[in-house]
């Protein structure tokens, strides 16, 4: 089989940093927190960690408008702390990803200054201008141009108008991208996670801002500027990649990403007039039937970033919840669902613990981009203000980062200072409490880990087949995992009743439930047939 390459063997663990843990007390998580709780990390078998963007920013929308590409914001510490927590991780067998963003930057980066300054600077054609805008439409609403009076020229900002659009025409900036990355991994960090990366050969003025026709010779670029020759780890946001799409950016041959992240199961909620803050209940079995299609689409071409949890989705306790149903019963499931399906698994904060959404009294405790325009929005279109405010507060993005809860003490022991934004229910949810009972979720997840992770199962989930078992019937979510005679199954019941167990009798591995001849709604079983 030849040697594997690295970003197949890795569990990936994504910190929020603002929101992880303070270790300098100002109410906003840092460097310097991560690297206190490195062995906290490292004690649930993950192997590498992804940190949303910790670089210099205004921070109008969480950091992900950097000002600068080579400098750690002031309020997550300095490039020092990045390097000690490069090094700290190491010996404790962890990886570090860094969130690259590189579809736009900040306004207040110096190219855009520059690009500002007029129409013949070098730095003007970093970004995309235009004299005649159309009618594209930013993601965080409104139009997606903004008018520059001194240069009676619009500038394109697919997110925030903060945010304008790098301009990937342009090889000198191509050139100082590809320099940055270099830096970086010279530096230590393992690869990137790259943000909006679908955006880059956008064709503005035909309407297209995703997959253009540059997209993936700009990959290849990347990859052979940046990472030929390196064992480097490299997944890309893609919202728009379909199953046919995603082998033109996994295939191995063709040189560009290791993984990207596929939204299907979560857009399929999303067709609505107001988008994710219309949102409709999840049917597992729909999207069980998207991640199987997706398992199944040319193996040989993809490797599958596993997830159902991040910065930018609801946390799975929420989306998924029932009446009835435990939330560590639907979190272990989705945590054991993606550790065991073909492809690399990420977790992210507080999905470990099950944490869920808190619940916001006020606007002013909204604090993201997106739910502040779209609550302007929707009072435009002359939708209440208490509804307005339920849609955006309740389907925001804010409920996926609140601070971690670690205990029971002030703030959820995040920091001693009032947090940048509100806790989560830390009293009946927090690290502490469920370290120490046996059935909690974070007991279950270490063991799922160590058993994915081990010498005899590794191989079979890195390398081995996938198959769906419909065979069971349609309240069943299964599938085999087969390597030479080895072969496990998973089982889980997404119904709304309790299911026989079909798999009583074989060897278990895992189950969230205990042994017993009925699975309940969430209940899963591993076995080894």
């Amino acid at each position: 089989m030849g040697i594997v390459p690295s970003f197949k063997n890795q569990v990936v663990y994504q910190i929020y940093p603002r929101s992880f843990y303070d270790g300098n007390e100002d109410g906003t998580g840092d460097l310097r927190g991560i690297i206190e709780k490195l062995d906290y990390i490292a004690s649930l078998g993950v192997t590498a960690i992804w940190i949303s963007p910790c670089f210099k920013s205004p921070f109008k929308d969480g950091g992900y408008d950097i000002s600068n590409y080579y400098e750690v914001d002031p309020l997550f510490g300095n490039n020092a702390d990045l390097d000690d927590l490069i090094k700290e991780a190491k010996k404790r067998n962890l990886r570090i990803i860094l969130d690259l963003v590189v579809n736009h930057t900040s306004d207040q980066h110096p190219w855009f200054q520059e690009a500002l300054k007029s129409r013949d600077n070098p730095y003007h054609d970093y970004y995309i201008w235009t004299k005649k805008p159309n009618d594209l439409r930013s993601v965080f609403g409104g139009p997606a141009y903004e008018y520059v009076p001194e240069l009676d020229e619009y500038y394109l900002h697919l997110f925030a108008k903060e945010q304008p659009d790098l301009n990937w025409a342009n090889p000198k900036l191509r050139a100082e991208i590809h320099k940055m990355m270099n830096y970086w991994l010279d530096r230590g960090v393992y690869g990137f996670r790259e943000d909006v990366i679908e955006n880059i050969g956008k064709v503005p003025e035909k309407m297209i801002t995703t997959n253009g026709p540059m997209l993936h010779p700009y990959l290849h670029e990347i990859y052979e500027q940046v990472f030929k020759g390196r064992d480097a780890f490299t997944v890309g946001e893609c919202w728009d990649a379909d199953n046919v799409s995603r082998t033109l950016y996994t295939d191995p041959q063709r040189e560009e990403l290791n993984m990207v992240f596929q939204f299907a199961w979560f857009k399929k909620y999303e067709a609505t007039p107001h988008g994710k803050f219309d949102r409709l209940s999840p049917d597992l079995h729909e999207i069980r039937d998207i991640i199987f299609a997706q398992q199944e689409t040319e193996p040989e071409k993809s490797w599958n970033a596993n997830f159902l949890s991040n910065h930018d989705l609801p946390r799975p306790t929420a989306f998924f919840a029932r009446p009835g149903v435990d939330p560590e019963d639907i979190a272990k499931f989705t945590l054991s669902l993606n550790l065991f399906l073909s492809g690399t698994p990420f977790i992210y904060q507080g999905e470990e613990i099950a944490m869920g959404h808190p619940h916001f009294d006020s606007l002013e405790e909204l604090r993201d981009v997106e739910e502040l325009n779209h609550y302007k929005l929707f009072l435009e279109e002359g939708i209440p203000e208490d509804k307005a405010f339920q849609m955006v507060s309740i389907n925001g993005r804010d409920n996926s980062r609140t601070p971690m809860q670690w205990s029971d003490a002030k703030n959820g022991g995040f920091s001693a200072e009032t947090p940048w934004i509100k806790v989560g229910d830390y009293h009946t949810i927090n690290i502490e409490k469920q370290e120490k009972d046996p059935e909690s979720t974070l007991n279950f997840l270490k063991k799922a880990i160590k058993l994915r992770q081990s010498v005899a199962i590794l191989p079979i989930v890195r390398d081995g087949s996938f198959k769906a078992l419909r065979e069971y019937g349609n309240d069943y979510l299964a599938f085999e995992r087969k390597l030479g005679d080895k072969r496990l199954v998973y089982l889980a019941n997404i119904g709304d009743k309790p299911l026989t167990n079909p798999l009583l009798g074989k060897k278990v591995l895992l189950q969230n439930k205990g042994e017993q001849e009925t699975l309940p709604p969430f209940g899963m079983i591993l076995v080894e047939d």
